[in-house]
């Protein structure tokens, strides 16, 4: 079963007064392409693409003592932001942090790609018993 993702705009634009005209905030991001099952600092990790084809979803698997936790990864501006939260094991997830934050830019097209194409690829029959 693969868990859906949905999250909130990343950055909507906040005002301490009021504003002349209303904010539009934008739609939720889905993240549903994948998973991709990676290793990041030692630990086991579900990565998922979004829909705007630019944000990756870092998910605790399973029995990694992250959970439960995530990380997200999006474009701002030329440089790329990543944001944690969850109530894991800090122990797992710093050094999950330290190697996302490791990325570079060829990495993330890569993973981008990846999670495209097993959201494009037929799902796969259980196996025969």
């Amino acid at each position: 079963m693969k868990p859906i993702l949905a999250l909130a705009a990343l950055a909507a634009p906040s005002s301490s007064g009021p504003s002349p005209s209303p904010t539009v905030e934008p739609p939720p991001l889905k993240c549903e392409k994948g998973p991709l099952d990676r290793s990041y600092g030692g630990t086991a990790w579900h990565v998922f693409g979004c829909d705007d084809k630019a944000t990756l979803v870092f998910w605790a698997a399973t029995g990694n003592p992250a959970a439960p936790f995530y990380f997200i990864s999006f474009p701002k501006g030329e440089k790329r932001e990543l944001y944690g939260e969850g109530n894991g094991d800090k122990k797992a997830t710093a050094p999950a942090f330290e190697a996302l934050k490791g990325l570079d830019s060829a990495a993330i097209a890569a993973l981008l790609a990846e999670a495209e194409q097993a959201a494009a690829a037929p799902a796969q029959p259980p196996p025969k018993q």
